[in-house]
């Protein structure tokens, strides 16, 4: 793990137009969440698995469109759940994406001080996305108590782009959005294999929000709470005009 100095810090946030976030893990501690919607669904624990099994499988996949990638992701959980696609798709996003939100309404919050930088950066010209690995980004910032509101129609999944991280064309897409050349676009994520890896294909810089995962580069790396404390500072000792 590197740590990040104030000074290297404050470099970073004053050349930024944009920021993409990462949901779980990055904007909450989501240590435990396998298990506790498996506790919810434990009749479901094959299938649950071989959802997750897909997901890796699919690290990094580009398939262009968002049914493209549908049909490669519950085809390949047919073969191994021997279900059909169609059965599982419907399990997928009316059975446990329902459960995912209740546990993360039940179980977890924001990190601290997650609102308070959403409100210190929505005072500044510095577009917000969250690019999460999961769908129905809506409802589950939603179920945590953040306001999806503060990114406007910046939620983004997997669907919406029919690829998955670390796959860079998701992230360039973002930054075309905002109009933003991506060495002007931070993301902030806790996988080094996905977010960090996709950003390092898009050409847009990283910073780690530290978690038990392993680190794999020398990625700038932060608590969630030394990063939301140095981008409120960079905001004031920069300026406004000077913060991006």
């Amino acid at each position: 793990m590197k740590s990040i100095s104030s000074e290297l810090a404050i470099r970073y946030f004053r050349r930024f137009k944009a920021v993409i976030f990462d949901l779980d893990g990055t904007l909450f501690d989501s240590k435990h969440i396998a298990a506790r919607i498996i506790a919810r669904q434990p009749f479901d624990l094959f299938i649950i698995r071989a959802e997750r099994q897909t997901r890796k499988a699919l690290a990094g996949c580009d398939f262009g469109t968002a049914d493209r990638y549908h049909d490669e992701f519950f085809s390949l959980m047919a073969k191994t759940t021997g279900k059909p696609p169609a059965v599982l798709r419907r399990w997928y996003f009316e059975r446990y994406m329902p459960r995912f939100c209740d546990v993360l309404q039940k179980h977890y919050s924001p990190r601290p001080g997650v609102a308070d930088l959403f409100n210190t950066l929505a005072g500044v010209p510095v577009a917000m996305a969250v690019y999460s690995d999961y769908p129905n980004v809506w409802q589950r910032l939603t179920a945590l108590g953040i306001n999806p509101d503060a990114f406007g129609d910046a939620l983004y999944s997997p669907e919406d782009f029919g690829a998955q991280k670390p796959a860079p064309r998701p992230f360039l897409a973002i930054a075309k959005q905002f109009g933003c050349p991506p060495e002007n676009v931070l993301v902030v994520g806790d996988r080094e294999d996905m977010d960090g890896a996709g950003a390092l294909a898009a050409g847009m810089p990283y910073i780690r929000i530290a978690s038990e995962r392993k680190a794999y580069r020398s990625y700038p790396c932060l608590t969630w709470e030394a990063f939301a404390e140095l981008a409120r500072q960079t905001i004031e000792q920069c300026g406004l005009s000077n913060a991006i």
